[in-house]
């Protein structure tokens, strides 16, 4: 089994956190995306204020079909009754590793296209599709110099996209990109890892980057380690 389900988990302090239940329960149905045999990872979640929903978006591929990835939707009133709404696949790309970000009134999908570039991809109003309003940015030839596992913040209102190489389940170093426009140039800054003496972006990959709610000028990468 791959995964039992979107568990919730909330915190005052970023330090001691609380088990809060499942989001999303893993399903009965072998075809549904959230049945355990099935590949899920990376849940987003945005809040919609004009359906008053939470919009859950996961990677899944199907346990017989490792070809295609898709994105798996997810929506409800409440963090902790989210039902499955649809599958989408992102034509005429795969999906990749993914952030979920909203910008100037709208709500955007950046994911890898694999082994090929970065796509930023706009959603529907109620988050729950595509518009079809795609661009792409940071292509390269091959892994590992292919960039994925995207992760967008803002700092001091220039709006940053961290990635991770591409080498399988190897740490590797990270490059941060700033985007001058969300459809337009991205700007490669270089590697953001300070004293990162093993160049493997202290062994992890990252997923999110935040804001300290509390700490002026603070942020916290959140990364696995495998």
């Amino acid at each position: 089994y791959w995964h039992h389900g979107v568990k919730l988990y909330s915190s005052d302090d970023l330090y001691n956190w609380k088990d809060e239940g499942f989001a999303v329960r893993e399903s009965n149905d072998e075809k549904n995306p959230f049945h355990p045999a099935n590949i899920m990872d990376r849940p987003h979640i945005l809040f919609n204020e004009k359906t008053g929903l939470y919009v859950l978006w996961a990677k899944t591929t199907a346990k017989w079909d490792f070809g295609i990835a898709t994105f798996s939707i997810c929506v409800g009133k409440d963090l902790h009754d989210m039902q499955f709404l649809r599958e989408i696949t992102p034509t005429p790309y795969h999906a990749g590793d993914f952030d979920l970000f909203e910008a100037d009134g709208k709500a955007y999908v950046v994911f890898e296209n694999p082994h090929t570039e970065m796509i930023c991809a706009e959603l529907t109003d109620d988050y729950t599709n595509l518009t079809g309003v795609y661009s792409s940015h940071l292509p390269q030839k091959c892994p590992p110099f292919v960039r994925e596992a995207p992760a967008v913040f803002v700092r001091n209102g220039k709006r940053y996209v961290l990635t991770s190489g591409t080498t399988g389940y190897y740490p590797n170093p990270s490059e941060i990109a700033r985007m001058d426009s969300i459809h337009g140039e991205w700007t490669n800054l270089g590697d953001p890892c300070i004293n990162d003496v093993h160049r493997n972006s202290f062994h992890a990959q990252f997923s999110s980057v935040f804001k300290h709610p509390f700490v002026e000028d603070l942020y916290i990468a959140l990364g696995d380690r495998w």
